[in-house]
């Protein structure tokens, strides 16, 4: 699963290419050969909370953008998850 951070109101060319991002990370992080396939949703609040606690504990990968556009340097934009 790959989360978006709702929050930040993201454009659809800069949410899908930071999803982009994810998934790449999330195999090279996993040691894939291929990226598996994902399914993309929003999350806010409790869950984007939780998610980035998973990332501190290394349960999921997390995607910190570069701030070039439309967020602040190291803003994490998007998590990738196992389930």
């Amino acid at each position: 699963m790959i989360w978006v951070n709702a929050a930040l109101n993201l454009t659809v060319g800069k949410a899908a290419a930071q999803v982009g991002h994810a998934s790449m990370l999330y195999a090279a992080a996993h040691g894939l050969s291929a990226v598996p396939q994902f399914a993309v949703r929003d999350a806010d609040g409790d869950r984007w909370a939780r998610l980035c606690a998973a990332v501190g504990r290394g349960e999921a990968v997390a995607v910190r953008d570069a701030g070039f556009t439309e967020v602040a340097p190291g803003t994490i934009t998007c998590i990738a998850t196992s389930a």
